[in-house]
């Protein structure tokens, strides 16, 4: 297995030789770079922003099993190259990721699920890339929401992703259990108005967190290397966001209403 990933790594490198280095090639960004701005975003009603955490495998050459570090390198220049050629400038782009062994993520605007879906699974399913991708248990798929209008849904949308039977009524979406990276907030903090306070850079491992805009980023599901899981997770949120915009509240309510689609 391994032979075979460095003989695509040497592979790829002719192919860089080849095109020359361009901007395209860049690789992954360090982390937390501001490669998708919002305002880029797509202007539809139902749209999410995502960032979409990847594993890749390490690359050992020969006996000694030592790492061969420039060939993760190359494969983020392959994922980078692939978002270069389908997004505009900030409309997304690849980082590297710390919370995951040899992780980077893919971040992109708010945009349409079958945008998403288009552009993850270009990553996903590239030849180059396939043969890489490990799965990884804190590796994770982050799903945000525009801000709500009302109070009112803002809580209701939270506490969806907060009740303390999620994980177990939606485990086969969500793949994953509650840990350090998506913690059950116990007390949530409001500002003067009613409206929760936005998460800081140092304390935002919650299940559902605020960003300073008011949007809502949904942390709950495992990164999945696979076109159908992410759609469920997907159309999960979607699912909840419309409801709760339609003034439908309470963790039971809402999974009654879920299960009857």
């Amino acid at each position: 297995m391994q032979l075979d990933l460095i003989r695509r790594v040497n592979e790829l490198d002719a192919t860089y030789r080849r095109l020359g280095v361009s901007y395209g090639l860049v690789g992954a960004m360090p982390y937390h770079t501001p490669v998708a701005w919002i305002e880029h975003g797509r202007k539809t009603k139902w749209r999410y922003g995502v960032e979409f955490e990847i594993n890749l495998a390490e690359i050992v050459l020969g006996e000694t099993q030592s790492l061969w570090a420039n060939g993760l390198e190359y494969v983020c220049r392959v994922i980078s190259h692939i978002l270069y050629l389908r997004l505009a400038d900030y409309e997304g782009g690849i980082t590297k990721d710390n919370s995951i062994p040899n992780g980077v993520e893919v971040v992109l605007v708010p945009m349409t699920r079958k945008e998403i879906i288009a552009h993850l699974e270009a990553v996903m399913n590239d030849r180059h890339i396939r043969p890489f991708l490990m799965e990884e248990e804190n590796a994770a798929l982050h799903v945000t929401v525009d801000p709500f209008e009302t109070i009112e849904q803002q809580r209701a949308f939270y506490r969806f992703w907060n009740d303390d039977r999620f994980f177990h009524d939606f485990a086969g979406i969500a793949g994953r259990e509650e840990n350090g990276y998506i913690k059950q907030r116990k007390k949530p903090h409001y500002n003067k108005e009613g409206w929760m306070k936005a998460d800081t850079i140092d304390d935002h491992y919650y299940r559902c967190c605020i960003r300073e805009n008011g949007a809502m980023e949904v942390r709950v599901f495992k990164a999945f290397y696979d076109k159908k899981k992410i759609k469920a997770q997907l159309d999960l949120v979607h699912q909840v966001n419309q409801l709760v915009r339609n003034a439908v509240s309470g963790y039971s309510t809402i999974k009654r209403l879920l299960h009857s689609h």
